[in-house]
């Protein structure tokens, strides 16, 4: 399975539905970098108190993250994880999972970064076990 998506059109129109989505809670872009060319590179930043949402394609796939503004995101598969207890995934998911995850949690991922002061650094031990897990798992 390909990581967030598969590049087609419709993650195109998933990722701009969720931009709006996004500005209609009240999120304002705080940066955006597009590569013009067909599947280019795009990032958007979007900021809301102290949560950052960025929206990124790279190498024509669709990714999207959450977290406080001074530091990288954190993918949905780890959010979901952090918020029910759970152990995440080491699947990637795909874009348009991601995107409904994000809008589904999105109130207490806001939450958690205000009133957990301990969140960030779990899902810093998340991702790092994931990538591990996953790298592992490809040397072997």
């Amino acid at each position: 399975m390909q990581p967030g998506g598969d590049g087609d059109v419709g993650d195109d129109e998933t990722a701009a539905s969720l931009l709006g989505w996004l500005a209609e809670q009240g999120y304002s872009r705080t940066a955006e970098v597009v590569d013009e060319r067909e599947n280019g590179n795009r990032l958007t930043r979007m900021l809301r108190g102290d949560c950052q949402v960025t929206v990124s394609r790279d190498r024509g796939q669709w990714y999207v993250e959450a977290g406080p503004p001074d530091r990288d995101g954190f993918d949905m598969n780890l959010w979901e994880a952090h918020l029910r207890g759970e152990q995440p995934s080491l699947e990637p998911q795909q874009f348009d999972a991601e995107a409904r995850l994000l809008r589904n949690l999105l109130h207490e991922i806001e939450r958690t970064l205000v009133l957990d002061a301990e969140a960030v650094a779990d899902l810093e031990r998340q991702r790092a076990w994931v990538q591990e897990s996953r790298w592992s798992s490809q040397a072997n």
